[in-house]
């Protein structure tokens, strides 16, 4: 999953997640570090799902 995150991902989405959540960390907002991993957790389903079955269509 790791992979596909990496190559099919957008950088600024992630970027944003993160910051999110460093920012979150940082001032001890634990229900909005929770809510940007949720969200980033939700993100990196959808790739790895539409990463899936755009390979499933591709003929071999």
């Amino acid at each position: 999953m790791n992979m596909i995150t990496f190559t099919a991902r957008s950088r600024e989405a992630i970027v944003g997640f993160h910051t999110r959540i460093a920012d979150a960390l940082a001032s001890s907002d634990a229900e909005a570090a929770q809510s940007a991993l949720t969200e980033l957790e939700a993100y990196t389903l959808t790739l790895g799902r539409d990463v899936m079955a755009a390979r499933a269509r591709t003929p071999k």
